[in-house]
């Protein structure tokens, strides 16, 4: 069932089997997984069942690079966690989000990839993907493009030694809130505790177990929960932060001992840096694979990426591309200097912008044309349904790939405390991130393979931008509690548990040690029912008691 935390008396003493804080994808998952097994689950919720503002503002942060974003924007504190903004718009017009495994070469350790390798491998992970993917309503078929094809919708025809096609599954927040809303609604032994924020956990000094959570409800008032099992399932930021927080028996916060709590902070940059001219505007009607569509019952998008050999070879990070459309003059040199007079205003270099207004009068017959085009095809610059649209090769003039990145971990990339306390009285996130020059110039050296393998392929060619663009973030936390089986080099081990704590796991992309160009969440939730099936052994004695 659900309650409002506000509805229990003051210093209320709750309990039950698992504690899991969070009802994002991973908690989610775990309370179904473990609830369908008849254990007493609580989850705990900070925020509401629907977006409330003065529950959002407890996740407002510092970035202290001015290169990130400050996090509060980049989730979402109520039930659900961030699927309730997930803003990929699928073919039938409703929001969803990307589904992908990462790939077996992400699990892997990489000597030109510093802090690279899981404890595990990706095959060890897939019987768990085939599961998430089941739960999450996304077809079971590969993701390689061939089995997405159709007669007018083709890959482009490159050597598979060079660049390949996958998909993107893409998929709505419904088939997993629905699912874990009715279980919760019907179940006997599944409670989800919401307006109810979980400010320390708190150790026994006498052992290695966490003995119980402080928590206070949004009409503060306090109260405490106590398991047999915690899982931090709050996010890649909030469960360093949590843990962090806890330092009332571990002054420097739990699972903290060798400072690696909150460290290796890795997000997915998008990047801008090339746009391809085909040889032939006729390839424009032929590129339908690279739309957003539904294919055997599936919403698909192709995007492009180098084979693992590739990756080897010339030492890369990993990396995928989107195809964007881009209409005819877009990059002429009248509408550049309009976009290059615009961006110096924002940076309110007012005199440096006005010394452009010749060069964009000189150039006017451009920008005319083009406000013409986009007044004609209004969905011509966009990311989904632009095959859709008419006398595409008379358009467009270039695609713009949109390139998801890996970031390698780096220590000194960050999540920390604050000195600021929000309004429970609890220390705000200090976010420390900056985009390493390794990743920087891996895209350009991808760029340069993918631009000799298009101009082999007779395609046209990968020409650079002028003026190359960087979105810091895909809203992907990941890696602040890394897994590793070695306790000096990593958060949780390979069971996701806690070094040196026994009943304490963590769930989500915190765990992550390296994050690919992957969105996580198939990850993630391939995770949880990893975890979860940890969990039931555990937990077995207590059912084997229950039932004599």
């Amino acid at each position: 069932m659900f309650q409002d935390a506000r509805t229990l008396a003051d210093n209320a003493q709750l309990a039950a089997d698992v504690c899991i804080i969070g009802s994002g994808p991973a908690g989610l998952t775990l309370g179904q997984e473990l609830g369908s097994a008849g254990f007493r689950i609580l989850v705990v919720e900070s925020g509401g069942m629907d977006f409330d503002l003065e529950r959002q503002s407890l996740l407002r942060g510092e970035d202290t690079t001015g290169e990130y974003f400050d996090p509060v924007g980049a989730r979402r504190s109520q039930f659900g966690g961030t699927m309730a903004m997930w803003n990929m718009e699928l073919a039938d017009r409703s929001l969803g989000a990307r589904f992908v495994p990462l790939d077996a070469i992400d699990f892997e350790t990489r000597d030109w990839v510093p802090y690279s390798g899981w404890p595990f491998s990706r095959a060890q992970l897939d019987p768990y993907y085939k599961r998430a993917e089941k739960l999450c309503g996304v077809s079971s078929n590969t993701y390689e493009a061939a089995v997405w094809e159709d007669e007018c919708n083709r890959c482009l025809k490159l050597p598979a030694s060079e660049a390949i096609t996958r998909v993107y599954k893409l998929q709505s927040t419904e088939s997993l809130l629905r699912a874990a809303r009715e279980l919760i609604n019907v179940s006997t032994n599944v409670n989800c505790l919401f307006r109810a924020t979980v400010t320390e956990l708190v150790p026994d000094p006498g052992s290695d177990q966490i003995e119980y959570l402080r928590v206070l409800t949004s009409n503060r008032k306090k109260a405490e929960i106590r398991a047999r099992i915690f899982v931090l399932a709050a996010g890649g930021i909030e469960n360093a932060r949590l843990l962090l927080l806890s330092n009332t028996v571990f002054s420097a916060g739990i699972g903290n001992g060798r400072d690696l709590v909150g460290r290796f902070l890795m997000d997915h940059p998008l990047y801008y840096f090339c746009q391809w001219i085909p040889s032939s505007p006729a390839l424009f009607p032929l590129l339908g694979l690279y739309d957003v569509r539904t294919v055997q019952g599936q919403c698909v998008l192709g995007r492009l990426t180098l084979p693992e050999a590739v990756l080897r070879e010339n030492r890369l990070l990993n990396l995928s591309g989107v195809l964007c459309p881009k209409p005819k003059g877009y990059r002429s040199k009248g509408i550049e200097a309009l976009r290059e007079m615009r961006l110096l205003a924002r940076q309110k270099q007012f005199g440096r912008s006005l010394t452009l207004a010749p060069r964009a009068c000189v150039y006017c017959g451009d920008i005319f044309a083009y406000a013409w085009r986009r007044f004609r095809a209004s969905k011509q610059a966009s990311l989904s349904f632009w095959s859709m649209l008419p006398n595409t090769e008379k358009t467009f003039g270039s695609m713009e790939p949109e390139f998801y990145l890996e970031q390698p971990p780096d220590p000194s990339n960050r999540v920390s405390l604050s000195t600021e306390l929000d309004n429970i009285g609890c220390r705000r996130t200090l976010v420390t991130w900056k985009w390493g020059q390794q990743s920087r110039d891996s895209a350009h050296r991808a760029g340069v393979l993918l631009n000799k393998s298009f101009e082999r392929a007779g395609l046209g060619r990968l020409v650079p931008l002028r003026r190359s663009r960087v979105h810091t973030t895909g809203h992907h936390h990941l890696g602040t509690t890394r897994t590793h089986n070695n306790p000096a080099a990593g958060v949780v081990d390979a069971n996701c548990r806690v070094h040196e704590t026994s009943n304490l796991f963590v769930a989500g992309s915190s765990v992550f040690c390296t994050g690919g160009y992957a969105n996580p969440t198939l990850t993630i939730i391939a995770l949880a029912i990893r975890l979860a099936e940890h969990l039931k052994k555990e937990l077995q004695p207590l059912t084997v008691r229950r039932r004599e």
